[in-house]
């Protein structure tokens, strides 16, 4: 079990929580405590109503991951929170 509590990230604001999952998009690395720092952060944002639709995908045995690959933008529509990726020109977003 880790010693860090990540509770901390439920008290950030939206945009606090959209700057950090985009500090992540430029680490490569991968460790144990990594993965668990980032599910609590998908955890916080989605207690704040945030949709990872854009950039999640369901595999197998209805397990979800979420793409690193681009930082995002939070657009807010109808109420509703959603990230949406950031896409280099030469790519499309679909």
């Amino acid at each position: 079990m880790s010693k860090n509590n990540y509770t901390y990230l439920k008290t950030l604001n939206d945009f606090e929580l959209v700057n950090i999952f985009n500090q992540e998009t430029s680490y490569n690395g991968w460790v144990g405590e990594r993965g668990r720092f980032l599910v609590a952060l998908k955890k916080a944002m989605e207690h704040k109503g945030i949709s990872f639709e854009n950039i999640a995908e369901k595999e197998k045995y209805g397990l979800e991951s979420f793409s690193l690959r681009y930082p995002v933008f939070l657009h807010e529509i109808d109420d509703k929170k959603i990230l949406v990726p950031i896409v280099p020109r030469n790519e499309e977003f679909i």
